[in-house]
Order: C-alpha cells, then sequence, then structure tokens
C-alpha cells in the first residue's frame, strides 16, 4: 500500500517540476 502512493506523489513532484519548468521557459520567451 506504501510503495504505489510514494510512487505516486514521484510521479506528482516530477510532473509539477515539470510544469514549473515549463512555465518559466513560456514566461522568460514572453518577455
Amino acid at each position: 500500500y506504501l510503495l504505489p502512493e510514494h510512487m505516486g506523489t514521484c510521479n506528482l513532484k516530477i510532473n509539477f517540476s515539470a510544469h514549473t519548468d515549463l512555465n518559466v521557459k513560456f514566461q522568460s520567451h514572453r518577455s
């Protein structure tokens, strides 16, 4: 039960950092 939750958290962190990276790139590109 603990493993899937940990994997989900890992996935969430990766998705979040990727989304943030995209936002930063978009902002700097727009400026």
